[in-house]
């Protein structure tokens, strides 16, 4: 993040979208995990966190405040809608989709390891394939009753393990997008 030398702005239409991703959180916890309440709650904390970095660079206001905010409010939502998905999706996919999700878990940490030991900081590169990760992820609620759900979390699987393969490679090797 370039240092402007600035006060970062704190109340901007960005951090309000972020803020509101944290509130869509909340609110997954009080209403009942994958119903239809569930699904437009969780549809609005994705547009969000679609919105808030376009926003932030279209009003020339992306500061470091802002991104912290939203790697936060990206974990919060993650967790709340993790604890509605989760136990559905145990019930739903075979024991080979959870230990490939347990492999590209543990290349996360592995990336995650790198980073911290030779860049002192944790990374998130936004990768095409990382972005493509995370929309096919996004979409899994929406899919949980469709009869090919275990081919589609087949293949999120393949691409979720390249992209965790590709943030290792880079990290290792020092090109890490900025």
């Amino acid at each position: 993040m370039p240092d402007t030398g600035k006060r970062d702005k704190i109340i901007t239409l960005a951090n309000a979208l972020t803020a509101a991703r944290i509130l869509c959180a909340a609110a997954l916890f009080c209403v009942p995990p994958l119903s239809a309440a569930f699904r437009v709650v969780y549809a609005l904390g994705g547009i969000t966190d679609m919105l808030d970095g376009p926003a932030a660079r279209h009003a020339g206001v992306v500061s470091a405040y802002g991104a912290k905010l939203d790697s936060a409010a990206d974990l919060i939502f993650l967790i709340a809608a993790a604890v509605g998905i989760l136990p559905t999706l145990w019930l739903l996919l075979p024991a080979a989709i959870w230990y490939a999700a347990a492999a590209i878990g543990l290349l996360r940490l592995c990336t995650g390891a790198v980073s911290a030991i030779k860049l002192h900081r944790f990374t998130a590169a936004h990768t095409g394939l990382n972005k493509l990760s995370g929309l096919l992820l996004f979409a899994l609620p929406f899919l949980l009753h469709w009869q090919g759900i275990t081919w589609y979390a087949a293949g999120v699987c393949m691409i979720c393990g390249a992209a965790a393969v590709e943030e290792l490679i880079l990290c290792l090797t020092g090109r890490l997008p900025s």
